[in-house]
């Protein structure tokens, strides 16, 4: 399955080595392919929690860790990803 939209991440939370996502429908424990179109990079992330509905605005597809943004080259804290469902 694949999916685009808007990428979040907390610019100002602290900085972690982790890989991780929040997605709203993929499986806790998943593998999802994040990758930025603007920088031509993909990212590996687990995805460790569903994506709290009330927490986001809507139109948010994915939450990555800093980590993840960073190596997919985000410099805002949202941007387009294109993402897909490995496992």
């Amino acid at each position: 399955y694949q999916d685009q939209g808007v990428a979040f991440w907390q610019k100002a939370a602290p900085k972690s080595e982790e890989l991780y996502a929040l997605h709203r429908t993929a499986r806790i424990n998943s593998i999802v392919a994040v990758s930025n179109p603007m920088t031509k990079r993909t990212v590996y992330a687990r995805v460790i929690a569903s994506l709290p509905d009330n927490l986001y605005q809507q139109h948010t597809k994915i939450v990555v860790s800093g980590k993840v943004a960073e190596l997919l080259g985000a410099v805002d804290p949202r941007f387009f990803v294109k993402v897909r469902y490995l496992r």
